[in-house]
């Protein structure tokens, strides 16, 4: 990591988490207490759908938890940050009342992660220009409902069905989810045109 200072600022280049500064730290704190309040009310909305219509409304509402990570990454460009928000997250989440119980810890954890490696793909920089950074959102979406999918299916045995069901939720997921990487990247463009955003470095 190197700091440069000057006569009235401080600016921290590197690569992960450890490497924030001041304001991007604000903002992951803001991410953490707002995407936690409002996934505990998710949560419910998701165990009631699933009690009517089955794992189906799992693949399409799952992606909504998975969004806060990516927002969180492509808003600070820095590996670790997906992880620490979601995971730090966690407890603003039990306390809104998501019905998941404790682990939603290693959910989260997991998720964050994805969104982490996902983007690292791509060394954590979108292309110029609208369609690419679309595209790339999309896939830093799908890959990381796949990553996401493997926790849950080995905390919750889903791998003891069918490889044909397995085969089907997971691409349905997938494909789901390029929508919220899609909508996240949207929302960050947005936050940054208000310049809620941190600067980048």
């Amino acid at each position: 990591m190197e700091v440069v200072q000057g006569s009235t600022t401080v600016i921290k280049r590197g690569w992960t988490v450890a490497s924030c500064n001041r304001r991007q730290w604000v903002w992951m704190v803001a991410i953490i207490a707002i995407s936690g309040i409002i996934k505990g009310g998710w949560g419910q909305v998701r165990f009631i759908t699933e009690a009517i219509f089955g794992p189906a409304a799992t693949t399409v509402l799952g992606g909504f938890f998975i969004f806060w990570g990516m927002l969180a990454v492509f808003s600070i460009k820095k590996f670790g940050v997906g992880t620490l928000v979601m995971t730090l997250g966690t407890p603003f989440e039990l306390a809104a009342g998501n019905p998941f119980g404790q682990m939603v810890w290693v959910y989260n954890f997991f998720e964050g992660l994805g969104a982490d490696v996902a983007f690292g793909i791509f060394r954590y920089r979108f292309p110029k220009g609208r369609v690419g950074s679309l595209a790339v959102a999309g896939v830093v979406g799908a890959v990381n409902s796949l990553i996401s999918y493997l926790v849950f299916g080995i905390t919750l045995n889903l791998f003891s069905l069918p490889l044909i069901a397995n085969l089907i939720s997971m691409a349905t997921s997938a494909f789901v989810s390029i929508f919220w990487g899609m909508f996240a990247f949207g929302i960050y463009g947005t936050l940054q045109r208000v310049r809620a955003v941190p600067p980048e470095e």
